[in-house]
């Protein structure tokens, strides 16, 4: 009597999708982060030799070429280089958040004296005067925000470009897409500063390239 073979049947696990791993302590990780595993697992191995290597040091030329990049957008080399191999867009274009970010405010308003003016806040007037080759913008929800932007281009030599006005926070990536639009910038080649949550969920939102704390930005040299 012929023995019959015994089929083999492949182990279909290996072919089922991980999971990806859950954000860490529950806390939505930031914009430019790109989902990286934190488990010791194979694939955790393998994310992490391929965000090695990404990192390994390039030719001196392009070193230069990045740092001279870096510099006119007023960012480090790692927060330049961070937003260049995350989206593989040159960086061009800053979106500044208003109040908070560039001058003070309180309790959700653009503080003046009492002739109406504004005051920029530390590093502000130093770092936007040495911007180059960048589109400089701003968007706010403060219904005097025209005045307050020319204001700050005032003081800053004109330094920004356009702004964005709107009224409630969810209309912020409106904002940020209009400016997109109308200067036919590539979301993935634009930066956002802010101070708050929901300037980094807006920049999420409108899909631009990383959002980057106003503290870190302005404290970088």
């Amino acid at each position: 009597m012929p023995v019959m073979k015994q089929s083999r049947i492949p182990d279909k696990s290996r072919y089922v999708s991980p999971r990806l791993p859950s954000p860490i302590g529950g806390v939505p990780t930031a914009i430019g982060h790109n989902q990286g595993p934190r488990d010791s697992s194979w694939r955790s191995f393998c994310w992490r030799k391929a965000q090695k290597d990404a990192w390994e040091t390039p030719p001196i030329e392009i070193i230069r070429l990045r740092c001279r990049r870096a510099t006119s957008l007023g960012l480090t080399y790692r927060q330049y280089s961070s937003a260049l191999l995350d989206r593989g867009v040159h960086p061009r274009a800053l979106f500044f958040e208003l109040g908070g970010t560039l001058i003070q405010a309180g309790n959700g308003k653009i503080i003046t004296d009492q002739a109406g003016r504004i005051r920029l806040l530390p590093g502000v007037l130093e770092k936007l005067t040495r911007l180059t080759a960048c589109g400089v913008f701003v968007i706010s929800n403060d219904a005097q925000a025209p005045s307050f932007v020319a204001q700050v281009n005032e003081i800053c030599g004109g330094i920004i470009a356009d702004y964005g006005v709107y009224d409630e926070p969810l209309e912020a990536k409106s904002a940020l897409v209009d400016l997109l639009a109308k200067y036919k910038l590539p979301a993935a080649a634009a930066l956002m500063i802010g101070a708050d949550v929901a300037g980094e969920k807006s920049a999420q939102a409108a899909k631009l390239a990383k959002f980057i704390h106003a503290s870190a930005y302005f404290t970088a040299r």
